[in-house]
């Protein structure tokens, strides 16, 4: 028979002092397992560990809460994180074969912990996770989000709308949205739809981003051309430029320096005079 202690990897006074050949003291400790939390072991009890513990594992915090999770859903059993510490630890050992006994000691947690320590182990489960989708602010996008997450049996449970990513919200807003899943492989399907659905090669910006370039190219993930607008006062954007894309050369710019809200005439000679097959421009403020 085998005997094994087991402690907080953030608090692991018992494992270190075996290791020195005495009691020692830890600076600081940092683990969920509170009851456990401690910077020194017992002095009283130091000798007889030390005699007769044949092993020592530490516990991360990130196991004791895929541990508690299972012990509620699973078993029904609500138990303290220092009193799981058995069960999380027996993930590390070689059971093929053998008899373990894990002991369970302590249900000392109040609610808003338990709450706490559930939620998190359905994230690292990938019961629950966010994603973030940009797209234009005009009606029917949001139902076509929620049809493909519907469509792959994802539940859909909190929504924020981010309006602020671009001064225009017809060209960028941010919808974040929290979907349940069954587990990691649900999860991963529902995202490789949405990103199958919405994957851009370019995304293409025609003024007006107020400061919010650095942002939109952080979060497109996609190549991303921009050209400056007229209230894009502090912007180090170029305010025209000419790209090549699918072997068609493409002018971009901001209609306010073509007064397109008088006409298009003046863009349009402009675009001939460049020889381009394609002029886009921003600053509409009505339908062409």
């Amino acid at each position: 028979i085998k005997v094994i202690g087991v402690e907080p990897a953030g608090a692991n006074c018992l494992q270190e002092s075996i290791k020195a050949g005495k009691v020692v003291t830890l600076p600081t400790v940092s683990t969920i397992a509170d009851g456990t939390a401690v910077k020194t072991p017992g002095t009283k009890l130091f000798p007889y560990l030390q005699k007769n513990l044949d092993d020592i594992i530490t516990v991360p915090d990130e196991d004791l809460i895929v541990a508690f999770l299972d012990m509620v859903e699973n078993h029904k059993m609500v138990v303290e994180n220092s009193g799981l510490l058995t069960v999380a630890a027996v993930k590390q050992l070689n059971v093929k074969g053998k008899k373990i006994v894990s002991i369970l000691s302590g249900g000392n947690m109040d609610v808003i912990t338990m709450s706490s320590v559930v939620q998190q182990g359905l994230v690292q489960r990938s019961r629950i996770f966010t994603v973030s989708v940009l797209l234009p602010d005009r009606p029917g996008e949001l139902v076509r989000v929620a049809s493909i997450i519907a469509e792959a049996n994802g539940n859909v449970i909190k929504l924020e709308h981010n309006q602020f990513v671009s001064i225009n919200r017809k060209a960028t807003v941010e919808l974040r949205i929290t979907i349940e899943a069954f587990g990691h492989e649900h999860k991963e399907e529902i995202v490789a739809k949405l990103e199958k659905a919405g994957k851009i090669d370019m995304l293409l910006h025609l003024g007006d981003v107020e400061g919010g370039e650095h942002y939109i190219e952080a979060v497109a993930g996609c190549p991303v051309c921009m050209v400056a607008g007229n209230n894009d006062f502090f912007s180090f954007l170029e305010k025209e430029r000419e790209i090549t894309l699918a072997g068609k050369r493409i002018f971009m710019t901001h209609g306010h320096y073509y007064c397109v809200s008088l006409g298009t005439e003046m863009l349009r000679k402009e675009g001939l005079a460049r020889g381009v097959d394609i002029v886009m421009f921003g600053h509409t403020h009505r339908p062409y």
